[in-house]
């Protein structure tokens, strides 16, 4: 069986420094999946070690990607609110660049939704892999 620094054993738990640290490689893996290659930054990119962390420990990453998932859940349920009550706002508002204050806010967030969407789709990518990988492993096992 594959294992790496994080992999959790009879004797090992993890951290909460090395969960957060695998939770950051998770996050990093998402973040620049949404970018096309051509663009990326390699400083940002992940490393092949890094990349043989998230494999050695498939289960401990599809855990943060379910957190993530949440996370980014919240985040929308939270947005609707935000946006009702700006709407409302907007409604009721009569001083122009209160008005204009109000339609940046929405578009900026406008911008904030579309990109979560995007992330949302890649971290549901990733799990659907993962569960395909780990039941592969099942399989063969």
């Amino acid at each position: 069986m594959e294992t790496g620094i994080w992999s959790i054993t009879k004797n090992k738990y993890l951290t909460e420094e090395e969960f957060k640290e695998f939770q950051d490689i998770v996050t990093r893996d998402i973040k620049m999946a949404r970018i096309p290659k051509n663009v990326q930054d390699s400083n940002l990119s992940l490393t092949d070690d890094e990349f043989k962390q998230l494999f050695a420990n498939k289960h401990i990453w599809i855990y943060c990607l379910r957190i993530t998932r949440r996370e980014l859940e919240l985040q929308m349920s939270q947005y609707k609110i935000d946006k009702k009550q700006k709407q409302i706002d907007l409604e009721t508002a009569t001083d122009p660049d209160t008005i204009q204050d109000i339609k940046d806010w929405l578009m900026v967030k406008a911008r904030w939704r579309s990109n979560a969407m995007k992330m949302l789709s890649i971290v549901e990518q990733k799990v659907m892999y993962l569960k395909t990988m780990l039941d592969q492993v099942t399989i063969k096992g």
